[in-house]
């Protein structure tokens, strides 16, 4: 049986895409660089449009919003 949704709050804490480079970095909520492969591979098939600015990820898999911008 897959996850619940579970609900998430987008000003709440999550992950946040800065500007890096020619490309993005992604920050937790303590300012930490997320690295984890898996995160980093759901981040990615969000498909988040990169002149979204602003962007709020939920740091859960299973949240009902995944990203705002």
């Amino acid at each position: 049986m897959p996850p619940r949704l579970r609900r998430a709050d987008c000003s709440g804490p999550g992950i946040r895409r800065t500007c890096r480079g020619r490309g993005f970095a992604y920050v937790d909520e303590d300012g930490r660089r997320v690295d984890e492969p898996e995160v980093l591979a759901r981040i990615g098939e969000l498909a988040i449009p990169p002149a979204w600015q602003g962007v709020w990820i939920c740091p859960y898999p299973n949240g009902h919003l995944q990203a705002t911008g």
